[in-house]
C-alpha cells in the first residue's frame, strides 16, 4: 500500500447516489510478514504480558497508514493526578541506511523493509539521544519518497533543516517539536506493544480534527519478564540501549 495515497479511504468518505447502475473497484495490497520478538522463556510468560488498569488515547499518530510492532516502547499516563485522562506516545524510531556526504545535506536515506517505521512528511525528527533527559535538534520533514540506494530499499526523506553528518546506522527518533533544543516525542518508556497493530486509517490533509480517527490502545506494562531479541525490535536508539539490564548481548529487558 502506498503509504502517500489514501484512495478507497477517500472514496468511502463520501456520498453518492448510482440508483441505476453499480460500481465496481479493484485493489491489490500486501500485508508484511512477523517477527517473533520476545525470547520465550520457560516461566516467564505468566508475568511478561500485564496491563495497567486502563489504557489511553495515542497522542502521537501517524499521519497516514502505519504499524506500530511487536515490541515497540511507548509512554503511558494514567492521568489522574490532573484529570487529563489516559495517554499513549509510541517510541518511533528510524534507521539510517546511508551516511550523509556533508554536515549540510538536508536529504537523509532511512531503512525500508516493512519492520521498520515509516517517516511522514510533517513529522519532526531528531537523532536518538543517549538518555532521555537529553535534549537535541529536531527537525521538520517536508517530502517523503520511495528510493532505492545500494540495491536496498530505502525512504528518500527530505528535512527542513539538516540534522548534520549522520553515519549508516544511525538511529532517528521522533522528536516533540522541530527546534534547536527539544526533547524526543517519549521520555518515559514504560510500556510496550505486545503485537503488531495495524493503523490504516488517519486524517485526511486539510479535514476537520473533529472527523480524524481516535485510537484507543492498552499496553503492556514493560518489566524483567519482558525479554526482547534486539535484532527484531525496532531500531534501539542509545538512551533505550541505556535501559538495558541484560548480561546476553542479543537480549534486552528494562528493569521496573
Amino acid at each position: 500500500m502506498d503509504n502517500n495515497k489514501d484512495y478507497y479511504g477517500q472514496m468511502m468518505a463520501q456520498g453518492a447516489v448510482n440508483a441505476t447502475g453499480a460500481v465496481i473497484l479493484q485493489s491489490e495490497m500486501t500485508i508484511g510478514g512477523q517477527r517473533h520478538v520476545f525470547v520465550d522463556l520457560p516461566g516467564a510468560v505468566k508475568e511478561a504480558f500485564r496491563r495497567p488498569p486502563i489504557g489511553g488515547v495515542l497522542k502521537n499518530q501517524f499521519p497516514g497508514p502505519a504499524k506500530i510492532y511487536a515490541g515497540d516502547l511507548i509512554e503511558h499516563s494514567l492521568g489522574f493526578a490532573d484529570d487529563s485522562g489516559g495517554t499513549i506516545k509510541v517510541l518511533k524510531s528510524y534507521e539510517v541506511a546511508k551516511a550523509t556526504t556533508a554536515a549540510t545535506d538536508t536529504a537523509i536515506y532511512i531503512t525500508r523493509d516493512g519492520y521498520h517505521h515509516i517517516p511522514f512528511v510533517g513529522d519532526n525528527l531528531m537523532v536518538g539521544p543517549k538518555d532521555f533527559k537529553t535534549k537535541g535538534k529536531g527537525v521538520l520533514v517536508t517530502a517523503v519518497e520511495n528510493d532505492v540506494q545500494d540495491g536496498k530499499d530505502v525512504w528518500k526523506v527530505t528535512l527542513a533543516e539538516t540534522l548534520g553528518s549522520l553515519t549508516a546506522g544511525t538511529v532517528l527518533v521522533e522528536a516533540e517539536k522541530a527546534g534547536a533544543t527539544v526533547s524526543a516525542m517519549v521520555t518515559n518508556p514504560n510500556c510496550f506493544a505486545p503485537c503488531d497493530v495495524d493503523m490504516p486509517f488517519h486524517a485526511l490533509a486539510g479535514s476537520d480534527k473533529f472527523y480524524a480517527p481516535r485510537y484507543l490502545n492498552d499496553f503492556c506494562l514493560l518489566g524483567t519478564d519482558v525479554v526482547m531479541w534486539k535484532s527484531r525490535m525496532s531500531p534501539i536508539p542509545p538512551a533505550v540501549e541505556a535501559m538495558n539490564k541484560s548480561r546476553y548481548a542479543e537480549w534486552w529487558y528494562a528493569e521496573n
